[in-house]
């Protein structure tokens, strides 16, 4: 994945106002790409041992 391929498929315009964001959002991507399978597993995880939530407890 190369910046310049990214933004051509992603932002049909872009403009130099908002450069920076552009920038920071490809490399936020780009240095997470390998760890989609590590994030999945830890949601999961989370789910398993976080504590129910119940709404009709909070309403009373």
């Amino acid at each position: 994945m190369n910046l310049k391929g990214w933004l051509r498929g992603i932002h049909h315009h872009c403009s130099e106002r908002f450069t920076d964001g552009y920038l920071n959002e490809f490399f936020f991507r780009f240095n997470r790409r390998n760890f989609l399978p590590s994030i999945w597993h830890k949601l999961i995880e989370r789910f398993m041992t976080g504590q129910p939530y119940s709404y009709n407890a909070d309403a009373l």
